[in-house]
């Protein structure tokens, strides 16, 4: 009865901090609020925007919205919301386009996904990743927000 009880003793402590490091193994996700405080350079504007992204295993789910630009959309290589690749205060390449839907070009909500590779992966992991959203009136972006899981 005692060896039991030791047992159970050593294996309980053991299997919650096996289920505790198998939980952190999960998806990965960030949430950002968007801002032109954030664009590189910044900007002056109201606009504002959320986003949310999920690393679900080598996907990355992004879904977001944006209200109050100060002009219409400008769509640069396919689309005016774009997920880029580099750290906070800099600016990078586009790594993959976001969908848009707008009534108006200047309020809306935005969503993509992409297969990423293991250095995406880490660009995410380590919030090297970004949104931003483009308009007419700040062509390299009007408002940004930092993946930082």
């Amino acid at each position: 009865m005692m060896r039991k009880s030791m047992l159970t003793r050593l294996a309980v402590p053991g299997l919650v901090a096996c289920a505790l490091w198998l939980a952190g193994c999960g998806d990965k996700k960030a949430n950002a609020t968007l801002s032109g405080a954030q664009e590189v350079p910044p900007t002056t504007t109201d606009a504002t925007g959320t986003v949310t992204a999920e690393l679900d295993g080598d996907e990355l789910k992004v879904a977001g919205s944006f209200t109050n630009l100060s002009s219409a959309l400008f769509p640069v290589s396919g689309s005016a919301a774009h997920v880029h690749n580099a750290a906070r205060g800099q600016n990078g390449p586009i790594l993959f386009n976001l969908e848009i839907t707008s009534t108006d070009d200047l309020n809306g909500v935005f969503s993509g996904s992409k297969t990423l590779n293991s250095d995406e992966k880490d660009a995410f992991e380590n919030g090297n990743l970004y949104v931003n959203v483009h308009t007419v009136n700040f062509n390299g972006g009007e408002i940004r927000g930092q993946l930082e899981p």
